[in-house]
């Protein structure tokens, strides 16, 4: 069985002290040596290869997924039974659900795996999550996708790159956004929480997809979202707009109907978007009744993804693959 191990940075990749810095890409060969002493009797194969920007993730930008996306490029997959990426917990939602989308035909299990510290602290959990990636990798029975281990309150997590959602500050903890669950790692075997799977290889636009491009402008509801600030001509041509939503899928509307939508109702947003010619989305949101905001917004012409999360969305609206 063979394994490759490619090396982006994160805390996984740092020394630690009052100021987290990134090191050589030596934790990424020293984990594996540790796998190999702690389990002399598996046969595995290591190849370790290091992506040519380690990054700390919070500072992942567009053109550094670029070059993420062209190191897998020169990826021969069947040669592997598994692939591990080693990434900051910051972005590693992020970029789990684009890798979801532009992997989707990949026939092997791509694993991201994180630190919630650097490897030399005790309280750190990235060496367990390395070995849980490989113990996945080792027992998942022919499953193909993007996933993610994470260990927490004595649990090895397998969660899924298409629904894992950013975890909040302070709490650390990868969830998936729809509070389901997918599996878990028990003495070194993986164990499914879903009563039936069905993970089809999907669509290959990995190798005919043109760079991404900065143009999804992703906004997030909060109280006094003033739209009329947003600047629809800076930077890169917006090719879509992503809206997030209140945990009830919903959104601030006028209470009144207007000719002129005040400029904190998303009514003067989706004005604004349809004057341009510019597709407005909203996620998450879940399929079934709605709330009277949700009615006025989809007359006006915007669309809703269901069941998604917002990384997900963004993955998906970001590559051209909202269908």
């Amino acid at each position: 069985m063979k394994i490759l191990t490619l090396h982006t940075g994160g805390t996984f990749a740092m020394t630690d002290g009052a100021v987290r810095t990134l090191s050589a890409p030596a934790p990424a060969v020293d984990v594996i040596d540790r796998y190999k002493s702690q389990n002399p009797n598996v046969d595995l194969d290591f190849e370790v290869r290091t992506h040519t920007t380690a990054i700390a993730s919070e500072n992942m930008t567009i053109p550094l997924w670029n070059g993420l996306i062209d190191t897998l490029r020169a990826v021969n997959f069947a040669a592997y039974n598994g692939v591990i990426i080693t990434h900051g917990t910051d972005t590693l939602a992020y970029t789990a659900a684009l890798l979801s989308v532009v992997l989707a035909h990949v026939k092997i299990p791509v694993v991201l795996v994180s630190s919630n510290a650097p490897l030399t602290s005790p309280r750190a959990n990235g060496y367990t999550n390395f070995r849980d990636a490989v113990d996945f990798i080792r027992t998942c029975e022919g499953r193909r996708g993007v996933f993610a281990t994470y260990f927490r309150d004595g649990i090895s997590n397998v969660l899924l790159g298409e629904k894992i959602t950013q975890p909040q500050p302070f709490l650390h903890n990868f969830k998936h956004f729809d509070g389901s669950g997918f599996g878990i790692l028990k003495d070194g075997k993986f164990a499914s929480s879903v009563l039936e799977e069905s993970y089809p290889a999907g669509k290959n636009i990995f190798d005919t997809m043109p760079p991404l491009t900065n143009s999804v402008l992703l906004v997030m509801p909060y109280v006094g979202l003033d739209y009329s600030r947003i600047n629809f001509d800076a930077g890169d041509k917006i090719r879509a707009v992503l809206h997030g939503t209140y945990h009830s899928y919903t959104m601030c509307v006028d209470q009144e109907p207007s000719d002129t939508p005040s400029p904190y109702s998303a009514e003067y947003l989706i004005g604004e978007c349809n004057r341009r010619g510019i597709p407005l989305y909203f996620a998450s949101c879940e399929g079934g009744v709605g709330y009277e905001s949700n009615a006025k917004l989809r007359e006006m012409g915007a669309k809703f993804m269901l069941n998604t999360s917002v990384e997900l969305a963004y993955a998906r609206l970001l590559v051209g693959a909202e269908k």
